[in-house]
């Protein structure tokens, strides 16, 4: 089987999409630059879509190195049945593949080893033929020095019968169909359970659940409280229907065989099969929690990346305290620290006094379009303080979350960022750019760190680390950057640079001035003809020589692109929008090499000039009037931002210490199959409360309007 092959049979995509794509990444081409520049080619394939051709590609790599592993132990250890290899050769799918090799895999000594070693394996081969009535009496010319009486005989060949009928890939895919449809895990309370943990996974406690429906967060929750030996998980299956299906496989006769083959079945159900299908089975529903989860992360993730920027203004920006006060700085409209210091306008009221007066100079002094508070410690009495001091200038107050905030403030970017400042300086710089451009800033900082994540640290690492770097890759070159202002962080996620290529760009920046075309990208040490092509057009270029650099109309196609503007008498297409309105492909399509979707998208390009994909700025304040938990009453109307996403709902700031949950089940009248239609990361809900537990914190919200 050809990997296209392999391709089409595990998605839905077309082989002739399949080939272009594969030898695009043979060339080097990144996902992104396939995805906007290559769509005529691919069939419009969007970038999920070649994530999930690239998966499987590895997939079809790994089965294949397997494979070669697997063919040169068999060589190894002479084994030459040409159904066995043929039945390798032609096998695409792993379990099957391991299924296959599973009787010639090295592993420890068993007992069913020592009894082949001793020669029972014809005994074992004489009572599973259930032909021999005097099968007792036949054992004895088997009694050795290691089995030395018949018993012990019989015994040995159960244990060769068992390993038979559990490598027996029949009897194991009976049993996986079995386990994951019908199986369940069960909570017990753990004898070492303190009452703290008892108490944290209440909801757990002395619970049984079908593994196939079993939610992602609730096997997460599970397996955590398993690991912290508040609950002791077990898998149970129907052992009695799985024991009668076995032996009604393998009894053919009644009587003394009969119990002799159903004692082998039995040893082989809960020696081999049990234990290595029960494992499976957990491991896949492992697999499909993990799936979920981080795709649910990755979902949050990019509504963060993607939210809407305040833009290039000048910020004036607070990381909150009370006894500690207050940190306070000022960055101009590219992010630059102009000025800080600290207030304390909760310690006293002389220093609150104090601390106005240094608030509204500043607003003056340094011209700050707006101002930016941290949500963490004293968020909301500061944002307050601070509102009342702006409202003579009229400058806009945002509350901004500060999540991971500290983690960027220790961390070598932000010491490299800021060398001669300390933490404190930091992280205010950083909430003032996470409201001028949540993207440059976030990704800075592990987006486990962010909080917008569920049970991120249960789920396999490597697949979250994959997938979050695709998010980040995804959402950077979905906006594009201003290669004059970029930092070299943000210009690494760009298509076809390294970590290495954006810093040699800034250096180019700093020794030779802003960038004034595209194409002056070559001259960057080490940027070739490769790299300029995947890169170009993911950068922007503001009031530079050539206006279609601040586009996304792609370098290659200026050429063709002008020859058009030529022939169609079209100047400037900044001041001709009715022309390029009024373009249509079947016109013009034997003027151009480009496919329909290239010229939809050029023609796009050409209309909204520096689009930037992420919508304005809304600045909608949570005024609830409430302090704390004990303000709150059933039935009260809340306003709040959602913070968090998880599966079973959203988690909502209301301005307090404790955030409000929207269960999935209180967000809509119906069926909710997928909550991000729903609801979304940062949007401004009013909900109503609907529960309030003040020992356990918790304070459940809902969307739905009681009749």
């Amino acid at each position: 089987m050809r990997i296209e092959q392999f391709i089409v049979e595990k998605s839905a995509f077309k082989s002739k999409a399949i080939q272009e794509v594969l030898s695009l990444f043979e060339q080097d081409c990144t996902i992104p630059f396939i995805a906007r520049y290559r769509k005529d080619t691919t069939g419009n394939l969007d970038e999920l879509d070649l994530e999930k051709i690239k998966i499987l590609k590895q997939q079809f790599n790994e089965l294949s190195k397997r494979k070669v592993n697997i063919l040169k132990s068999l060589k190894d250890l002479e084994i030459t049945d040409a159904n066995l290899l043929n039945r390798i050769n032609n096998c695409y799918d792993l379990t099957e593949l391991e299924d296959l090799f599973l009787p010639f895999k090295k592993t420890r000594l068993k007992k069913s080893d020592i009894a082949i070693s001793n020669g029972l394996e014809p005994l074992a081969k004489m009572i599973m033929a259930q032909n021999n009535s005097e099968i007792y009496s036949s054992s004895k010319r088997y009694i050795c020095e290691a089995f030395p009486d018949n018993e012990s005989v019989l015994d040995g060949a159960l244990d060769i019968i068992s390993v038979w009928i559990g490598e027996h890939i029949s009897n194991r895919n009976f049993l996986r169909i079995n386990f994951w449809n019908h199986g369940q895990l069960a909570a017990k309370v753990h004898p070492k359970a303190t009452v703290e943990q008892k108490n944290k996974y209440k909801d757990y406690l002395d619970s049984t659940s079908s593994i196939k429906r079993l939610a992602s967060h609730r096997l997460l929750a599970l397996q955590r409280a398993d690991a912290e030996k508040a609950i002791k998980l077990t898998f149970q299956a129907d052992k009695a229907f799985c024991l009668s299906h076995l032996n009604q496989r393998y009894n053919k006769t009644s009587g003394y065989h009969a119990e002799i083959i159903q004692k082998g079945v039995a040893r082989a159900y809960s020696k081999v099969l049990l234990p290595a299908i029960s494992k499976e089975t957990i491991n896949k529903a492992k697999i499909k929690a993990d799936e979920a989860a981080i795709i649910h992360f990755g979902s949050n993730l990019e509504q963060l990346l993607l939210s809407a920027p305040l833009g290039e203004k000048r910020i004036l920006a607070i990381d909150p305290g009370f006894r500690s006060g207050c940190k306070v700085v000022c960055i101009d409209a590219q992010g630059a620290l102009l000025h800080n210091e600290n207030i304390y306008p909760h310690t006293s009221r002389e220093k609150g006094i104090m601390a106005s007066k240094k608030v509204k100079r500043l607003i003056e002094q340094y011209k700050i379009d707006a101002i930016a508070i941290g949500n963490g410690t004293a968020g909301k009495e500061t944002y307050y303080f601070v509102k009342k001091q702006a409202q003579y200038s009229g400058t806009p107050v945002y509350m901004v979350d500060e999540s991971g905030a500290s983690i960027y403030s220790a961390s070598a970017l932000a010491r490299k960022e800021f060398p001669n400042y300390d933490i404190t300086v930091r992280g205010s710089v950083s909430i003032g750019r996470r409201l001028m451009d949540p993207l440059a800033e976030l990704i800075k900082i592990d987006p486990k760190s962010i909080g917008v994540g569920q049970y991120q640290h249960d789920v396999d690492q490597t697949a979250l680390k994959n997938a979050l770097n695709q998010t980040v890759e995804r959402c950077v070159n979905q906006v594009g950057v201003n290669v004059n202002t970029a930092s070299d962080h943000l210009l690494s996620h760009i298509s076809g640079l390294s970590v290495k290529m954006a810093e040699r760009i800034i250096e180019y920046r700093l020794e030779n001035g802003a960038f004034k075309t595209r194409k002056e990208l070559l001259e960057v040490k080490g940027l070739g003809a490769k790299t300029y092509q995947q890169c170009a057009a993911f950068l922007r270029i503001k009031g530079g020589a050539n206006s279609l650099d601040n586009t996304w109309v792609h370098p290659e196609d200026y050429e063709e692109l002008n020859k058009l503007f030529g022939k169609l008498k079209i100047g400037d297409f900044r001041l001709e929008r009715e022309k390029i309105k009024a373009l249509n492909y079947n016109d013009i399509n034997d003027l151009v090499s480009w496919g329909k979707h290239t010229f939809e998208d050029i023609k796009e390009a050409l209309l909204k000039p520096g689009l930037d994909v992420r919508k304005d700025k809304e600045h909608v304040p949570l005024d609830n009037k409430i302090s704390s938990i004990d303000d709150l009453e059933i039935g009260m109307k809340v306003n709040g931002q959602v913070k968090n996403i998880v599966q079973f709902g959203a988690f909502v700031d209301i301005g307090i210490k404790e955030n409000g949950l929207i269960h999935v089940s209180k967000l809509h009248n119906g069926f909710v199959d997928d909550i991000h239609q729903y609801i979304k990361l940062n949007q401004q809900v009013t909900a109503t409360v609907v529960s309030i537990d003040s020992s356990q914190k918790r304070i459940g919200l809902s969307l739905i309007e009681e009749e």
